[in-house]
């Protein structure tokens, strides 16, 4: 988890590095690479964040299903048992 930190970290750097070059260039050819390198990046880290909070919400639906399925065994034992 801290490598995938570090890696969201780095990459939110070399975006703000990309953008602070960006303001410089006047050239369109060098505007143009810089800004699919931002994409890219910012690409990348939308799947971080996808990854990171996916995995969370997984467990959560997961200890939910887990919860609904012990309610329901204990409505059905509980009509057995009368």
């Amino acid at each position: 988890m801290m490598d995938m930190i570090e890696f969201e970290n780095t990459l939110q750097e070399r975006v703000q590095d990309l953008k602070l070059k960006l303001k410089d260039y006047d050239s369109l050819p060098a505007s143009d690479i810089l800004i699919n390198e931002i994409d890219m990046f910012e690409s990348i880290l939308g799947r971080l964040i996808d990854l990171k909070y996916g995995a969370e919400t997984r467990a959560i639906e997961v200890a939910n299903a887990n919860n609904d399925f012990k309610q329901a065994n204990h409505l059905l034992y509980s009509c057995y048992m009368h």
